[in-house]
């Protein structure tokens, strides 16, 4: 009979009740629960799909263990599972560097959960990395995880005790009482990230267009403005 086996091109990272599966081939990413995960583990290339339900069916409410074949099916047809000839094929686990660079992919699609879900395992596999820490705080926080994002926060700053900027937003992730202000440290660093990329982020990104409407309002008051030089004093102030 047929021996299901994990697809080589799929690697697995454990998470909290179950799986992450993801197909390198195909840019697929499954997530599977408890029950997906306990199958995933017995497709391991040396049994046949009644060998698999024989052990999996102790463990599995009877909903679930009927559909066990099922399961099988979808998983073939969706490239996470193929045919085995009966060897041994143990399961590949998912590298920091993977799950970074899969993270960063979620993200871009809004996928935050998912994403900081893969951070999670990042920081367990490279707990002494800084950059992993900020960024599933950061993801944290994009996925409404308050808690979770401060957690990750300040352990990020036990390798970066210098960014005053994390260090406020902890206070607010922690719904601390704020400070009267931001520290000078604080706004220097802000600003100093901020400064290079001012120009796209206003006039790119934002759409900030107030030269150029107060040219036409001035145009239209005292005609031909076309020589009119406009300074901008800008971010926030409306005055030009």
């Amino acid at each position: 009979m047929p021996k299901p086996k994990l697809n080589p091109a799929v690697g697995l990272s454990p998470i909290t009740g179950g799986y992450l599966a993801y197909n390198s081939t195909t840019d697929v990413l499954h997530e599977l629960n408890a029950t997906g995960a306990l199958i995933a583990e017995l497709c391991d290339g040396s049994r046949d799909i009644e060998d698999i339900f024989e052990l999996a069916s102790p463990y599995l409410p009877e909903e679930q263990y009927a559909g066990i074949d099922h399961w099988i099916g979808n998983g073939i047809e969706a490239g996470l599972l193929i045919w085995g000839d009966g060897a041994v094929v143990p399961s590949r686990s998912l590298s920091a560097v993977e799950l970074a660079d899969l993270a960063a992919n979620l993200r871009r699609i809004s996928r935050y959960e998912t994403a900081y879900l893969c951070l999670q395992r990042v920081t367990d596999l490279t707990p002494d990395d800084s950059d992993a820490w900020w960024h599933l705080g950061n993801t944290a926080q994009s996925a409404g995880r308050r808690a979770e994002a401060a957690n990750a926060y300040e352990k990020y700053l036990e390798y970066a005790s210098e960014d005053f900027s994390i260090r406020h937003l902890v206070t607010a992730l922690r719904d601390e009482l704020p400070p009267p202000r931001a520290s000078n440290e604080c706004i220097l660093q802000i600003f100093r990230s901020f400064a290079p990329e001012y120009d796209s982020k206003m006039r790119e990104t934002l759409g900030y267009q107030a030269p150029e409407r107060l040219q036409e309002i001035i145009q239209s008051a005292i005609g031909d403005a076309t020589n009119l030089g406009i300074l901008d004093l800008g971010c926030g102030t409306g005055l030009a």
